[in-house]
C-alpha cells in the first residue's frame, strides 16, 4: 500500500529524492498512458507495399491509391470472407496502396478500408495457385479482422471466400502466429512477419490484422490452405 505524506505537514530534509522519484514515476506514467492512445489510433504498414515509382510529387503531396497500382473492376477478385466458427461474415474490396511523401522521402503505405477486409491487389486469386493475402482494421472502424487480435480463430477452422463471380472456395486453418512485435520489431522478427507472406506455389490464405484489439504494437496472422470449391 501506498503511503501519502500530506502537503500541510511540512517534510522531512530527506524526502526531497522521494518527491524526485515520484515526480520522475508520475512522467513516465504519464507518457505511457499518452503513448497508448497514440498508437490506439494508429494503423501502422503491416505488409511491406511495392516500392514507389519515380515522380516528382511535391512534398507532403498524398497520391491516390490507384495511381500507384491501378486495379480493373471487371477483374475477378475476392468479395466475401466468412469463418463460420466464430459468426464472422464481412466484405472484401481490393486494396491497392497509395504513395506519400514522409522526411522528403517517398514511401507507399496500404490503403486498408475501415469496413471492410482489404485484398492485396498483387496477391493471388480465390482458389488459384498461391497465396491470397488479406488484411482488415482490428481497432478502427468496423474492425472486421478483431476476432483475430483476441484469438478467435483457431487451427481446423472452416473460412469461406467468395469471389465476384459467385464461385466459394473452402479453405481450412493451418496456421495461427503468435503476436509478433510491430513497434521496435528486430530482424528476426521482421523475418518471421515475411515468411506468412511471402509468396508460394500452394493455394493459400492469409489473414492479417494489428495486435491487441486496442492498439497496434504487434502483428498476427492466420493461414489457411485450399480444401476445395464449395458447389
Amino acid at each position: 500500500m501506498v503511503q501519502l505524506r500530506s502537503t500541510l505537514i511540512p517534510a522531512a530534509r530527506g524526502s526531497a529524492r522521494s518527491r524526485l522519484d515520484h515526480s520522475m514515476l508520475s512522467f513516465a506514467l504519464l507518457w505511457l498512458v499518452s503513448a497508448a492512445l497514440v498508437l490506439a489510433g494508429c494503423q501502422v504498414n503491416l505488409i511491406p507495399t511495392p516500392t514507389p515509382p519515380a515522380t516528382n510529387a511535391p512534398t507532403g503531396e498524398v497520391e491516390p491509391a490507384d495511381a500507384a497500382q491501378p486495379f480493373s473492376p471487371a477483374t475477378v477478385s475476392p468479395m466475401r470472407l466468412a469463418i463460420p466458427a466464430i459468426e464472422l461474415d464481412v466484405a472484401v474490396v481490393p486494396m491497392g496502396w497509395e504513395v506519400v511523401i514522409i522526411d522528403d522521402e517517398r514511401t507507399t503505405q496500404w490503403a486498408l478500408p475501415e469496413d471492410a477486409v482489404g485484398w492485396h491487389v498483387n496477391s493471388a486469386l480465390p482458389g488459384a495457385s498461391g497465396r491470397v493475402i488479406l488484411s482488415g482494421h482490428q481497432t478502427m472502424g468496423a474492425a472486421p479482422f478483431a476476432a483475430l487480435a483476441q484469438g478467435a480463430v483457431e487451427i481446423d477452422q472452416r473460412i469461406l471466400l467468395t469471389d465476384t463471380t459467385g464461385a466459394v472456395f473452402e479453405y481450412k486453418v493451418i496456421d495461427v502466429s503468435e503476436p509478433i512485435p510491430l513497434i521496435g520489431a528486430t530482424v528476426a522478427d521482421e523475418a518471421r512477419a515475411a515468411a506468412y507472406v511471402s509468396p508460394s506455389d500452394a493455394a493459400l490464405l492469409t489473414l492479417a490484422t494489428g495486435w491487441p484489439d486496442f492498439s497496434t504494437t504487434h502483428r498476427v496472422f492466420v493461414v489457411a490452405e485450399l480444401v476445395e470449391p464449395v458447389e
